[in-house]
């Protein structure tokens, strides 16, 4: 190992992937090489305490990766179906990164002139700390020059000289390794363990706040939801918070607000201070007066901020504002509750800036807490909680933006079911009880998925046509599959409109109409798409998503990805053939967008022949993603198989716009391959199924 290192060497892959013995060759600089068969060579060692060498990966002539020799564990070839394809480089005890040999030029063992780090000073350290890295080469000063974390890059630099540099431990990193970067050289890399710490607030945007005005909190350790988590502006606790995930944070800056510094609480535990300072002080409430209101009744309000005179300035009981002010002054509002509202906030308005809330009840009003679901289509049964809707439903209205609805299948004081009616547009809902009006709900109508019923049945999954070609995925044995359950998919698959709608961009390399399938979504994020789908149609989400280990809820009744035994048995809707309409090209034509006619693009959904059950585009246009693992057919029968537990490459299935009727992928009963859940390419789409009422 020591020449590999002393030494240039040329790595030459002299064959293609489908060579029988390809070979490698390892040139040395008196010229002489030594030549091996690949599959002769188990591992290439690298002795790590040559610290002072680098392994360059070269592919046409240009540098791809660098590697510090001091980092390398191993190097070793990977074959796939007794194929040679792959060099794996192990680096301090990964997972290995992946190169395909024919994208490999040569592999150059050089001297080592860049950064080197000897020490870091404390090699544990909190989130802000601030570290001392000592070594050499490091530069007389940063420039492009990068610390780089686990996670995180160094964005605080304290100094920098050539020998030492400190720096402030960054938000988002975790225990690993550490390294420096100068001029695109890596150096060696060092331990470094993350104390565990509490909230850390790093910046906050804007600084100069505004009452009523929003703030970003930028930082970790917040917590993957607010749960019992809490925000300070000085000692006033925000109420108004719009979004909070374990490093950012976005709040409503409460009235009585003054300059101070800003704090997160979570589980008891109090983050650092951040200053910000309240660029316009707004209106605030200290007391109003009664808090028990009816209609009409006269309110009086205290505080500070309110403004000389009322001018464009506003008083709201809920969603309602006032109308009817009697006296305005900075310190002091008198005003008549108006008619529709219902038990909620008080807040007072001025300059477009909204005071702190306070809390009224109305013992007249009908009041709507919850609707549920919130997104619905029309027809759907929306169920409506609350106070004071009455024992009966009498002259009642429940209103939908503008229409009545009038089928009411149940009334009660604290709970409506009822259906959206026809013409209903998304807006708010509201309550009309003895013609008094409740607040406001808002409420969004949406375009539901198009579905067909797949009934239960039992089909043979497996090869069951003429095909005799190789495949990529064993399709044997045929076994015999029962479908216990009857269940709803999309007629289509997925539109790039609906997937943009809902997760807010488009992730497509065929954009010229949005109704094309989505494609270049990975497993997760198909996986992902049918929560937010469920979350938007009111259905139990099927996933538990932590990182890359997603769980399914079989009961659940919310979109999920079909099983690949499902799959296959809604596209074969009780065929044997190829494809679903027979086994020749011409009916592959007719059934699907292949090699053969789609001009090298995707196309709308739902112009081709559908299946007998009524399915479009199940063969060709999009590859589509399934649940399970890749795994064998077990022979025999089985019922609602769902694949193996675990695994490293899940199953595409139907076949793509790119794949030709030779390849026999574009088949009912074909296999697709796909390296691991995370991939994407531009032949990967989605289609999404739930369990039937």
């Amino acid at each position: 190992m020591k020449k590999l290192i002393l030494f240039f060497v040329f790595l030459s892959y002299l064959s293609s992937m489908f060579a029988i013995e390809p070979k490698v060759k390892f040139y040395l600089n008196d010229g002489s090489f030594k030549e091996y068969n690949i599959a002769d060579i188990d591992n290439i060692g690298v002795i790590k305490t040559q610290v002072n060498y680098n392994m360059n990966i070269f592919y046409q002539k240009t540098t791809k990766d660098t590697y510090s020799t001091s980092n390398i564990d191993s190097m070793k070839f990977e074959s796939t179906n007794n194929i040679y394809t792959n060099l794996l480089v192990y680096k301090s005890g990964d997972a290995g990164t992946n190169y395909l040999l024919t994208d490999l030029d040569s592999i150059i063992f050089t001297t080592f002139t860049g950064p080197k780090i000897t020490s870091i000073n404390p090699s544990s350290a909190k989130i802000g700390d601030v570290i001392t890295i000592s070594g050499s080469g490091f530069g007389d000063s940063q420039d492009a020059s990068i610390i780089s974390f686990p996670n995180a890059s160094a964005n605080q630099i304290v100094t920098w000289s050539n020998t030492q540099i400190q720096c402030n431990v960054p938000v988002g990193t975790s225990s690993g390794k550490i390294s420096v970067i100068v001029n695109s050289v890596q150096s060696n890399e060092v331990d470094f363990t993350l104390l565990t710490t509490g909230p850390y607030i790093s910046r906050i945007s804007p600084v100069a706040l505004v009452i009523g005005g929003s703030v970003a909190i930028y930082g970790q350790g917040f917590g993957n939801s607010q749960s019992a988590g809490t925000v300070q502006f000085g000692n006033i606790v925000a109420t108004n918070i719009s979004y909070w995930t374990s490093t950012l944070i976005q709040v409503i800056v409460p009235g009585g607000s003054t300059t101070g510094k800003l704090s997160v609480t979570v589980n008891s535990v109090q983050s650092n201070g951040y200053d910000y300072f309240i660029n316009s002080p707004g209106p605030y409430i200290s007391s109003m007066n009664p808090k028990s209101i009816g209609t009409g009744d006269l309110v009086t309000i205290i505080g500070t901020g309110f403004g000389s005179s009322q001018g464009a300035s506003t008083v709201s009981f809920g969603n309602v504002k006032a109308t009817d002010i009697v006296i305005w002054s900075a310190t002091q509002i008198r005003v008549t509750v108006p008619s529709g509202v219902a038990s909620g906030k008080l807040s007072v308005t001025v300059n477009s800036i909204k005071s702190n809330e306070i809390d009224y009840t109305c013992s007249i009003s009908p009041n709507i807490t919850s609707i549920s679901p919130t997104n619905f289509t029309v027809g759907t049964s929306v169920t409506i909680n609350g106070t004071n809707f009455g024992a009966t439903r009498g002259t009642s209205t429940v209103t939908f933006n503008t229409k009545d609805a009038t089928a009411i299948a149940s009334w009660s004081n604290t709970k409506i079911v009822c259906t959206v009616p026809v013409g209903a547009t998304s807006g708010s809902l509201y309550i009309t009880v003895n013609s008094v009006q409740s607040n406001y709900f808002d409420f969004t109508l949406v375009t539901p998925v198009e579905t067909v019923l797949i009934p239960n049945g039992t089909f043979r999954m497996g090869n069951t046509g003429t095909y005799s070609g190789t495949t990529y995925i064993q399709e044997l044995p045929v076994t015999n599959v029962t479908i216990s359950n009857s269940f709803y998919m999309s007629k289509y698959e997925i539109s790039q409109a609906l997937y943009t709608s809902l997760v807010g961009s488009n992730p497509s390399n065929f954009r010229t109409n949005d109704q094309f399938p989505v494609e270049r979504i990975n497993w997760y994020d198909a996986c992902a798409f049918c929560n937010k789908l469920s979350d938007r149609d009111g259905y139990k989400k099927c996933y538990t998503i932590n990182g890359s280990s997603v769980t399914c809820d079989w009961t659940a009744n919310g979109w999920r990805l079909p099983t690949e035994a499902e799959w296959e048995y809604a596209c074969k809707a009780g065929t044997t053939t190829d494809f679903y309409t027979g086994n020749n090209e011409s009916d592959l034509a007719n059934d699907g967008w292949y090699s053969g006619n789609s001009g090298d693009s995707t196309h709308t959904s739902g112009l081709k022949k559908p299946n007998k059950f009524g399915l479009y585009d199940m063969l060709g246009n999009v590859f589509e993603w399934v649940w399970d693992w890749s795994g064998t057919y077990s022979g025999g029968s089985v019922t609602d198989p769902t694949g193996p537990s675990s695994g490293s490459i899940k199953i595409i299935r139907g076949g793509s716009w790119h794949n030709g009727v030779a390849t026999g992928l574009c088949r009912s009963s074909a296999r697709g391959w796909m390296d691991n859940p995370s991939q994407m390419s531009s032949t990967n789409g989605i289609r999404v199924v739930r369990l039937s009422e």
